[in-house]
């Protein structure tokens, strides 16, 4: 009961994103033709696409792609000022004419994103 009360709690503070641990693997280049993309997404919109907010200002970079753990990318790693690297959820993102993605997250939200420590 309490573990519940807990993850409650934790989903309330911080969000569904914080709220539990996704295990992803990074996925490369080269290997990201056999997995599944998230609906909407080609490699092509991921691949070193830049990533704006909703005002069109510049948060970072696709630095590296992720999978779940059924092989569907799903998330991306997001290389911001300051070389911090964050994992953001394809849910998170819109791909856009222009070969950017336009995230729904403010810098702020971005960067409290859970770091990525590369394998």
């Amino acid at each position: 009961m309490r573990t519940l009360f807990v993850t409650i709690l934790a989903f309330l503070l911080f969000g569904a994103s914080m709220a539990t641990a996704q295990s992803y693997t990074q996925v490369r280049d080269e290997d990201a033709e056999g997995f599944e993309l998230a609906e909407g997404f080609t490699l092509e919109d991921l691949d070193d696409a830049s990533v704006v907010d909703a005002s069109g200002a510049e948060l970072g970079e696709v630095e590296y792609l992720l999978a779940d753990d059924v092989g569907e990318i799903n998330a991306v790693v997001v290389e911001m000022e300051g070389d911090r690297d964050v994992i953001v959820e394809l849910a998170h993102l819109e791909p856009g004419d222009d070969g950017k993605l336009t995230s729904d997250l403010s810098a702020e939200r971005m960067a409290e994103m859970p770091r990525y420590q590369a394998e």
